[in-house]
């Protein structure tokens, strides 16, 4: 009834309105109330087309500044080389710049560039309920009792655990002919330090961040006593001042996240797909969460990459281009965020694990804004299984 009442009130308003400018201005009246009514309607559609040309825009300029002081660092570091690490830099650089001109050039034929640049890939689906699986987001290790706890090898305090893997449940590898293989026994285990700045790689990344290979799971570890709070400052236990310069976000700082079940199954992923490249690379992206949905036969949670991350936990769905989802993943083609995956795409590197940003396991499960953290091994270790060697890069929007 309430309703009823607002849509007469509504339209009796609606008519008196026409009937004033009519009687007062003639049909000159209602000529210029039909032009109000059209810009009302029409302005906004153009404000709106042009906040999305001139983010686009801001994107791309981004995007070329990024890239322009990449390769000025890269003539800095050239200039320190030897004639044949020279001619092994400029080679990389050559094939990342053509990789990005492919991608750039491609807008006028997107199917091709996609079909070119597809390849298999793992999704680890994240669940929030318990699951009998011994792969797992968080929680604590189950390492053997050969395996100690991993510390950082610059300040000795313990590396915090981001996720453990069993090879046995994944698919079986290589997931394409001639791809990266891996055992098909045994458990991954993943850590890193979480500390305020994460900067992994301003000196060896292996220091504070590690791979575990074990040919069996030992029991639930037990948690070192001086493992650092999450966003600790750089060599101390805690961080500074209130957790306010550090990642952690939540009330009560942790050191330990909640533990979340992996489920994987095979999705597409794309060779030179950029997290902020916009076009063809949202593109790209739709038809990793399109492949990832086929094969777990139902939609999987996605969230505002600047907005309102809480999404995910809730498991609500979107089909806004503003949306993606967490992009937990192994092997296949990392996502390339500030450039890490373009390098080690020329460099020949296998993509070990990408673990993204993913508020459903918790609040502070975020990395550099935002962003991800991306695991790599050299082909040739990885067939020696000296996953040792493995390190991460972890960079954010």
């Amino acid at each position: 009834m309430t309703n009823y009442l607002a849509i007469i009130s509504l339209f009796s308003t609606v008519c008196l309105v026409v009937y004033a400018f009519v009687h007062f201005l003639g049909w000159l009246g209602l000529l210029v109330l039909l032009l109000l009514i059209a810009a009302w309607l029409v302005v906004p559609f153009f404000w709106s087309i042009h906040k999305r040309v001139k983010e686009e825009t801001e994107k791309d300029k981004a995007r070329r500044e990024r890239i322009k002081l990449f390769q000025e660092y890269d003539q800095d570091l050239i200039a320190e080389l030897s004639e044949e690490e020279k001619v092994a830099q400029q080679a990389k650089n050559a094939a990342i710049a053509e990789l990005e001109r492919v991608w750039r050039e491609g807008e006028n034929n997107p199917s091709l560039i996609l079909q070119k640049f597809r390849r298999p890939t793992i999704f680890l689906r994240r669940e929030n309920g318990a699951q009998s699986s011994k792969s797992h987001f968080g929680g604590v290790p189950s390492l053997p009792a050969n395996l100690a706890w991993p510390c950082h090898r610059s300040t000795g305090l313990p590396l915090h655990f981001l996720a453990q893997v069993d090879l046995s449940e994944l698919p079986s590898t290589p997931l394409s002919p001639g791809g990266p293989q891996l055992p098909n026994q045994g458990m991954l285990f993943f850590f890193a330090d979480l500390d305020e700045e994460m900067l992994w790689d301003a000196d060896d990344p292996t220091d504070c961040t590690r791979v575990l290979y074990s040919r069996a799971a030992g029991g639930p570890s037990e948690v070192p006593a001086n493992l650092p709070h999450i966003g600790h400052s750089f060599g101390e236990h805690t961080a500074s001042g209130a957790f306010s310069g550090a990642i952690t976000r939540g009330e009560t700082p942790c050191s330990v996240f909640p533990e979340k079940s992996i489920t994987p199954v095979m999705a597409d992923s794309f060779e030179g797909q950029e997290a902020y490249g916009g076009g063809l690379h949202d593109l790209a992206a739709k038809e990793t969460i399109i492949s990832i949905e086929r094969g777990l036969k139902t939609k999987v949670p996605k969230f505002d990459e600047l907005g309102d991350l809480r999404l995910a936990a809730l498991g609500q769905h979107s089909a806004s281009d503003k949306f993606r989802i967490a992009r937990h993943q192994m092997l296949g083609a990392a996502v390339n965020v500030q450039g890490a995956a373009h390098i080690a795409y020329a460099s020949g590197r296998v993509s070990l694990l990408q673990i993204d940003s993913d508020p459903g396991i918790h609040e502070d499960f975020s990395f550099c804004d935002a962003g991800m953290v991306q695991f790599w091994i050299d082909p040739a270790d990885l067939a020696l299984e000296k996953f040792e060697r493995a390190f991460a890069t972890t960079e954010g929007g």
